[in-house]
């Protein structure tokens, strides 16, 4: 058959590397002239339909007299990570008590059909993912001194990259030195580790989402020509970490002890030390020859961090009633594991091809070559299954 080739002009909608919807659209402007938000629908659609309308959880909103990190987020690390319904019928805060695992769980305390059709102005704005009845303040942009070329930045890039490495390790480490919850007791030391492990996974997790987002940022720099020098893959592990007052300690791979604990809170914390290091690199991706998306994905970065100091110190309210006894019950101190124990080498090679696979990956800076990404998230679930095992044993991978 004839075959009829057409060619035009095509918008694209957005960044085809980062995916961010182009500036050249207005807030809202792409989803206009979809359907209108019936009061049923958003008692029955839930987040799966009105995704960005209806939120199923939030946070509760903090009151003028209630203490605020730098990041917006409630002082009081409870209420910083516990979410509630959004939809609940008893909107008393005294009576507001954290949102259950499941819609059905919920839906008895959520207001119902009807009921929404006299009250659907009850239903809080949501902004950042916390509910907010005040005029909303934006968050202050951090004052720093941006770096004085795209190379200086890069450079500090790298550095950065480094410390988000080794910080992986250390929280990882510290993880595998909790009990798992059947070899503890009472019951409610097996609840509460838990969701110490879940919470310690959840941060070590972001940490290396954090180092592929600073070598995306590196690759994003040198794709833009706006670099000369060659900065990443950046995959090296720091061997200095800030605590607090500009004095920095040798890294380490520690069981989890309240000083431990102590360590990972001050580098965590907000306009402090690894938050502070954030500060000149999102001043110098304000200035206009970077491109937008840059400047959100660092802000991401230091947004996650603020959330590391949050659910750390949940952490610390959990496990402090077991602090002034000895040994610590929560814990199985771990010794790291001898070049010559073939297992710990197992462990420590399985590290090193996941290292292996990122700096392919990272080396290009393809979104759609995601082999290698694939290759190590494979590795990851060995390490973790290896980690575990040397645990049982007391013994810690020697990542280092």
């Amino acid at each position: 058959p004839k075959t009829i080739r057409l060619s035009g002009w095509r918008r694209a909608f957005v960044n085809s590397n980062t995916g961010v919807i182009g500036d050249a659209y207005a807030a809202g402007e792409m989803t206009q002239s979809l359907c209108s938000p019936w009061m049923h629908d958003f008692r029955d659609c839930a987040c799966t339909y009105w995704a960005s309308n209806h939120p199923d959880i939030v946070l509760a909103e903090d009151l003028p007299n209630e203490a605020t990190l730098p990041s917006g987020a409630s002082a009081n690390p409870e209420r910083a990570n516990t979410p509630i319904d959004w939809l609940r019928a008893d909107r008393s805060r005294e009576r507001t008590g954290a949102a259950k695992g499941t819609e059905s769980d919920n839906r008895q305390g959520q207001i119902d059909h009807y009921e929404i059709n006299q009250r659907w102005q009850d239903l809080s704005i949501v902004l950042l993912g916390k509910e907010i009845s005040r005029i909303y303040h934006p968050r202050p942009n951090e004052t720093a001194n941006p770096f004085a070329s795209p190379d200086e930045l890069a450079a500090n890039l790298r550095e950065l990259a480094k410390l988000e490495h080794v910080l992986a390790l250390e929280y990882l480490y510290a993880r595998y030195s909790l009990k798992g919850s059947s070899k503890a007791s009472p019951k409610t030391l097996q609840e509460e580790l838990i969701f110490v492990r879940h919470e310690m996974l959840l941060i070590a997790v972001s940490e290396m989402r954090h180092l592929r987002w600073v070598n995306q940022l590196i690759w994003e720099l040198k794709h833009a020509g706006l670099t000369i020098g060659v900065y990443g893959p950046a995959l090296a592990v720091a061997n200095q970490v800030p605590t607090t007052d500009n004095k920095f300690r040798s890294r380490a791979l520690r069981s989890l002890t309240p000083e431990v604990l102590d360590d990972f809170i001050a580098v965590e914390k907000p306009s402090g030390t690894l938050d502070g290091k954030y500060a000149r690199i999102l001043a110098t991706l304000r200035q206009p020859q970077y491109p937008e998306p840059l400047h959100q994905l660092a802000s991401r970065i230091l947004a996650d961090g603020m959330q590391h100091f949050s659910r750390f110190r949940e952490i610390e309210v959990v496990l402090k009633p077991y602090f002034g006894t000895k040994p610590l019950p929560y814990l199985q101190l771990l010794q790291i594991a001898r070049i010559s124990n073939s297992a710990g080498q197992e462990a420590r090679q399985f590290y090193q091809k996941i290292v292996g696979e990122l700096a392919a990956a990272y080396s290009k800076g393809d979104m759609e070559d995601a082999q290698h990404i694939a290759n190590a998230r494979t590795l990851m679930f060995q390490l973790d299954a290896a980690a575990e095992a040397l645990a049982s044993r007391g013994l810690g991978v020697p990542f280092f």
